[in-house]
C-alpha cells in the first residue's frame, strides 16, 4: 500500500477524468497536490479514466443505477454520497471542477466545516443562462473563492450578478516541450486538437480549408473524438478535401503529434481558457484562432505570437489561413514567439498557484 503524505487533506470533485481539458487540469492538480498532501479525487460518475493519476491518490466514483433516471432520487442519492464520503475523509478544502456542479456540491455540504473553491471552466456566459444562472449567484459567495481562467472572465462575471462572489484569475497549466522542433523540420500539416462537435465549429476549419489553393500540398488532422466525427467525414468528401483530411481520435501523444505540424487552426465559438490553443502556442505552431470568449485574446497577440479572427468572419479565417499557408516567414516568425510567450503559463508556476490558494488560511 502507497504510504500517504502527512500534509493536509485535499479533495477534488469532477464528473469524471474522461479525455478533456478540464479533466486533464484536475489530473495534473491532483498529481501535483499529492506530492505533499493526502489527496482523494472524487468522481460523480463510473466512466473510464483517461489520466493517469500517482497511486497515492485516492479515488472516490458516485455508482449510479440503472434505474436513477434524473428524477429526485438520483439527486437525492448523488448527495448523499458527496455527504458522506466528506464525512469520511474530512478535508481541509474541497476543489469543485465545473460550474455545472459547483452550486449542487456547495448545497449538499452544508453545515461541513470544509473550505470550498470553485473552479469556473468554462465561457462565462455559461454562467449567466438558464437555471445555473439564477441559482450559482445565490449558493457561490458562500464559497471561499471562484476560479476563473481569464481576466475577461472575471470581469463579465462580476459585473453580473456574481458580484458578490470572492474571484480569483488564475490560468490553465501547460506542460513546456523540452524541445521545440523548427517548422522547417516539420511536414505541412495543419492539426486541430478538441472534442469533435457542439462549439468547437471544426466544420469552419474544414471549410476554410477547402478554399486555400494550396491545399493540395497540406493535411488537415483532427486530434479527438464526438458526435459530430462522421458528419464531418462525409463533409470532407463533400468538399473534395477528404484525401487531404485526417482524424486521428484521441490520443495520448499529442504532444508529439503539435511537434510536426506548423500550423494550429481553432475555430471555437466558445471557451473558457483554451487548453489545446495554449499547447498549439507552446509547441511553436503557427496558431490561428477566432478571437471567441473566452480565452485566445489573452494568448495570442495577432501578428505577433499568432492570428485572431473576428467571431464567426469564416471569409475572413479562410482568407488569414490561405495567406498563412503560402507565407514560411510568417509562420516562423509567428512560431518563435508562441514558444516564447508561453513561458508564463509553464505547468509548475501555475500549479504553484493553485497550491497557495489551496493553503490560505483566510480569503
Amino acid at each position: 500500500m502507497t504510504e500517504k503524505p502527512s500534509g493536509r487533506k485535499i479533495c477534488l470533485f469532477c464528473v469524471s477524468l474522461r479525455a478533456g481539458g478540464t479533466e486533464r487540469v484536475v489530473s495534473r492538480l491532483a498529481n501535483y497536490l499529492a506530492r505533499s498532501n493526502d489527496v482523494h479525487v472524487i468522481l460523480l460518475s463510473q466512466q473510464q479514466s483517461f489520466y493517469k493519476l500517482d497511486p497515492a491518490i485516492t479515488v472516490w466514483r458516485f455508482a449510479r443505477r440503472e434505474n436513477d433516471g434524473q428524477g429526485w432520487l438520483y439527486y437525492a442519492r448523488l448527495a448523499n454520497f458527496v455527504r458522506s464520503t466528506m464525512r469520511t475523509i474530512k478535508p481541509n478544502a474541497a476543489l469543485v471542477f465545473g460550474e455545472e456542479i459547483s452550486p449542487f456540491i456547495r448545497l449538499a455540504l452544508v453545515g461541513l466545516a470544509v473550505r470550498i473553491v470553485v473552479l469556473n471552466r468554462g465561457s462565462p456566459y455559461r454562467s449567466l443562462r438558464g437555471l445555473l444562472g439564477w441559482l450559482s449567484p445565490l449558493v457561490l459567495p458562500f464559497t471561499s473563492a471562484v476560479v476563473v481562467q481569464t481576466e475577461q472572465s472575471r470581469r463579465i462575471l462580476a459585473k453580473s450578478r456574481y458580484k458578490f462572489c470572492k474571484f480569483k484569475v488564475i490560468p490553465n497549466p501547460i506542460e513546456l516541450p523540452q524541445t521545440v522542433p523548427d517548422l522547417d523540420n516539420r511536414p505541412k500539416v495543419i492539426i486541430n486538437v478538441g472534442f469533435i462537435g457542439r462549439q468547437k465549429n471544426q466544420i469552419g476549419l474544414l471549410r476554410a480549408f477547402s478554399l486555400s489553393d494550396v491545399k493540395n500540398e497540406w493535411e488537415l488532422h483532427f486530434v479527438g473524438d464526438g458526435p459530430d466525427r462522421a458528419h464531418l467525414e462525409a463533409v470532407a468528401e463533400e468538399l473534395g478535401i477528404s484525401d487531404r483530411v485526417r482524424f486521428l481520435g484521441e490520443r495520448r501523444d499529442v504532444s508529439k503529434l503539435l511537434s510536426r505540424a506548423q500550423v494550429f487552426a481553432f475555430t471555437s465559438l466558445s471557451e473558457g481558457f483554451p487548453n489545446a490553443l495554449a499547447e498549439g502556442l507552446a509547441h511553436g505552431c503557427a496558431c490561428i484562432s477566432y478571437d471567441c470568449p473566452t480565452g485566445p485574446s489573452d494568448l495570442i497577440c495577432t501578428g505577433v505570437n499568432g492570428v485572431l479572427v473576428p467571431m464567426g468572419d469564416e471569409h475572413q479565417f479562410a482568407m488569414e489561413l490561405h495567406y498563412l499557408l503560402n507565407d514560411t516567414a510568417r509562420r516562423s516568425a509567428l512560431s518563435s514567439e508562441a514558444t516564447r510567450s508561453m513561458r508564463r503559463y509553464a505547468s509548475e508556476r501555475i500549479l504553484r498557484l493553485f497550491e497557495e490558494l489551496i493553503m490560505q488560511e483566510h480569503m
